[in-house]
């Protein structure tokens, strides 16, 4: 059987993922069913490649399933009692005034787990501390989805401190790279004051904090903010510079390999292990050994690899926004893409720039269901804004990490970091101007919408297994994106004339009066309610008002 790893991590990936949407014990059934075709397929049919997948889809249905009813579920049972715990800090974040919200690592009735801690900002990351207080279950809003998004990254209960105590601090891998990035951080913004320098840092450290809703929004609707999330990209980027100088000074291959994982150690440490770095790293780590010991790794398998490695003890985590976009992303990237453009030449001048915009859209089309799942926003413009901006952002994460091996030396890294200023200026000036386009992108905040581009996506992957024909895939693809664009417009049409009156209730008091020529009358007050309202035109499509 060739490729075992991609079949077993392809059925891995959606057993998990659908698991993710239905109940443990309902989980646990599919998984055991599943288990039954298997052996069916195996025994009686001979069939070994379809037996390994119904395998794998079982194993991760009814793992998802044991996990919740057990772990899980024994976590969330101390939910509104009065715990006690020790824990140390692992990631920290200023959370409004006086006060900050801490990520703990501890246990609870036996069991490792993190839970998220908000207490006053006098702690940092590798203390070890004694916490008193009520935990609870975060809940869904219509803002944020925070109980999805704590249970994605492994975190199932919040505590409200009612008493604190420090007991030692620890200096952990985290706590040295998190001092050495605020470190580099505080050089660029004395060195850049304003947005330049926070995008700088959004692109060095996936630091997203200094950046605005508009820019941010600017980012999506151009089709570019995976580039401020720290991933396989920025890695590649660094191993490229690492491996340049490795062949510069002829290192061997086991001192290169050595050589080459400190760095990827290195950098996910100053990126904070994201999931979408590990991901990469874990890629990387197998590809470099591959060809240390001469045998070679296709990405499928690799990706497959990396994917099981970060989902098997936490289980959660197949819906962590980070990951799945960069899952998807490499799959769209490293698999899908290469089958369009294989053989193709499109002259000497067209080639590269061609490539390079097909490899973003089927990029683009590959993460869809995802970006929809999550932001409800897709970019119709996503090829030209990697075309022209990407390659920017590259200069500035490569004259970055110059940056970031000469910290201690100003006379190097301040003139380099005025540059990457001047650059930062002009991408920002670049994404706005695209995100103004019309159609720029597609905000999916109508249930019809995004059953058609459900529609749209699967008549894609249908088209490409069924046909197995590159030309007829690559018509489906381009019509689907038209069919959508024209959905939208129709959509907008029909509702020319009606005026949209929605009340949010509960924590958001507020009244949204929308009119067809995006005339908007808001009523309410506080931080919460717009919150609400900002979300609520974004995912309605109101770029302007």
């Amino acid at each position: 059987m060739t490729r075992k790893m991609a079949y077993i991590g392809t059925s891995y990936f959606i057993g998990l993922f659908f698991a993710s949407f239905i109940s443990f014990k309902f989980s646990l059934l599919i998984g055991i069913i599943s288990a039954s075709f298997g052996f069916f397929c195996l025994v009686l049919k001979n069939k070994n490649k379809i037996a390994v997948c119904f395998f794998a889809f079982a194993f991760s249905m009814i793992w998802y399933s044991l996990f919740g009813l057990i772990i899980y579920n024994d976590i969330i049972s101390v939910d509104g009692k009065q715990i006690e715990l020790t824990g140390v800090i692992a990631e920290h974040s200023d959370y409004s005034g006086d006060d900050s919200s801490y990520v703990i690592k501890t246990r609870i009735n036996g069991h490792n787990t993190r839970v998220v801690l908000f207490a006053e900002t006098k702690y940092s990351v590798g203390d070890k501390i004694y916490v008193s207080g009520i935990p609870y279950i975060p809940e869904n809003t219509y803002v944020f989805p925070k109980k999805d998004y704590y249970m994605s990254n492994g975190i199932f209960l919040c505590v409200k401190a009612e008493q604190v105590e420090k007991i030692t601090h620890y200096n952990s891998p985290s706590y040295i790279a998190e001092q050495f990035r605020n470190f580099v951080s505080s050089q660029v913004g004395d060195l850049l004051p304003g947005i330049e320098g926070n995008l700088m840092n959004a692109l060095l450290f996936g630091d997203k904090s200094g950046l605005n809703n508009e820019v941010l929004s600017g980012f999506s609707q151009s089709g570019i903010r995976h580039i401020i999330s720290v991933s396989g990209f920025h890695l590649s980027v660094v191993c490229g510079l690492i491996f340049i100088i490795l062949k510069h000074f002829k290192a061997g291959k086991i001192s290169g390999f050595l050589i080459s994982e400190l760095f990827i150690f290195i950098f996910s440490a100053l990126a904070g292990f994201s999931f979408s770095v590990v991901r990469s790293g874990i890629m990387m780590t197998i590809l470099l050994f591959g060809d240390l010991i001469k045998r070679r790794q296709d990405i499928y398998s690799s990706l497959s690899t990396a994917f099981i490695i970060l989902t098997i003890t936490m289980p959660f985590s197949v819906r962590n926004t980070s990951l799945l976009l960069s899952v998807m992303g490499v799959f769209g990237i490293g698999i899908v893409a290469p089958y369009f453009v294989k053989g193709k030449n499109f002259g000497k001048y067209l080639d590269k720039p061609l490539k390079i915009m097909i490899y973003a859209a089927v990029c683009t089309l590959t993460t869809f269901p995802f970006t929809l799942l999550t932001f409800r926003e897709i970019s119709l413009i996503s090829p030209i804004g990697n075309l022209i901006i990407v390659p920017l952002c590259s200069v500035v994460l490569i004259l970055g990490i110059i940056v970031v091996f000469t910290a201690w030396l100003p006379l190097i890294y301040s003139p380099i970091i005025i540059l990457c200023g001047m650059i930062c200026k002009l991408i920002l000036f670049l994404s706005e101007k695209l995100s103004e386009l019309p159609f720029s992108s597609v905000s999916l905040g109508y249930e019809s919408l995004v059953i058609i581009s459900f529609i749209l996506f699967a008549s894609v992957i249908i088209s490409y297994f069924v046909f197995n024909d590159r030309k007829f895939t690559v018509f489906v693809t381009v019509l689907s994106v038209i069919l959508m664009a024209f959905s939208y417009v129709i959509n907008d049409f029909a509702l020319r004339d009606c005026i949209k009156i929605t009340i949010f209730g509960g924590n958001y008091s507020s009244i949204v009066i929308q009119k067809s020529d995006n005339t908007v009358i808001i009523a309410g007050n506080g931080k919460n309610q717009v919150d609400a309202v900002y979300k609520y035109l974004s995912n309605n499509g109101l770029k302007n008002i």
